[in-house]
């Protein structure tokens, strides 16, 4: 499962959890990108 935290206009930030067959959670990260405009496009 992923959701936002902060979806901004030049970063995003992201928590990431990962669960296992037996819903137990196996992994908790935290992810942030950088978002870049598409040369050509406005």
């Amino acid at each position: 499962m992923a959701r936002p935290l902060h979806l901004g206009r030049s970063s995003h930030v992201w928590d990431v959890r990962i669960i296992d067959e037996a819903d137990r959670l196996v992994c908790v990260s935290r992810v942030t990108m950088a978002v870049l405009k598409t040369p050509g496009r406005y």
